[in-house]
């Protein structure tokens, strides 16, 4: 009854009283005679409360129903978005998992870029020999390369069933950061000048985190036109 307003109440707590209000003018009248006790006399006043009262249960009658009626339809509604958001989810859940493994990736890269010119400054001092600055790259090839694997497992496993041909085109370029992994490539030379390998190693990390930011806004933009078809407000 959550809809009556302070209106329907003042007519209730009329109605009610209406019985107190036409007994006491009743047991008025029995004792004194006037004109209006002659007319309240021949007036059926309990006919007229009966009828006040079933029109008080009409007004609830009323009243309830479109409360119930509200009720129904917003707990359809509700129902509705859930389908819609739980359908949205799985078709984005791919995406999502993409969206944070190339998180992880900017993150690592940005690190490494950080880390190997601080080890480059040590070695430029003289504070770091050639063998922890070759270690330091050595690693950080390693896990570029690594890396660049998962997102190419990534991309084969979801490009046919789930991603738009704009977030394949970004996860592969992200995938194709380093070719670090294919040891017979002629940019795979372990022994080139520390210097050189620096380099091409923080060219490299620099290009997968610039990769990264791009595929990560493709991604954005496909899992907001998926919210969008599924009909999910944001």
């Amino acid at each position: 009854m959550k809809n009556i307003n302070k209106w329907w109440l003042v007519v209730i707590v009329f109605v009610v009283a209406l019985p107190v209000i036409g007994g006491l003018v009743d047991h008025a009248c029995r004792t004194s005679c006037g004109q209006f006790c002659n007319v309240w006399q021949d007036l059926q006043w309990e006919s007229f409360v009966a009828g006040a009262f079933g029109l008080m249960g009409g007004i609830f009658v009323i009243v309830s129903a479109r409360d119930q009626i509200k009720t129904m339809r917003e707990t359809t509604e509700e129902t509705v978005r859930q389908a819609r958001l739980h359908r949205a989810d799985e078709a984005c859940a791919p995406l999502i998992l993409g969206r944070e493994v190339i998180d992880k990736f900017r993150f690592w890269a940005a690190e490494r870029i950080v880390f190997l010119e601080e080890i480059k400054e040590q070695y430029d001092s003289g504070l770091a020999d050639g063998k922890i600055i070759s270690l330091a790259l050595d690693r950080s090839q390693n896990g570029l390369s690594q890396r660049c694997e998962h997102i190419k497992k990534i991309l084969d496993t979801h490009t046919t069933t789930t991603f738009n041909y704009e977030v394949s085109a970004a996860l592969e370029l992200l995938s194709k950061s380093t070719n670090f992994a294919d040891t017979s490539s002629p940019t795979f030379v372990v022994n080139t000048n520390i210097l050189t390998r620096f380099h091409v190693i923080i060219d490299r990390l620099v290009q997968a985190r610039s990769c990264s930011i791009s595929a990560g806004g493709m991604i954005d933009a496909q899992i907001e036109a998926i919210r969008d078809r599924c009909g999910v407000i944001n």
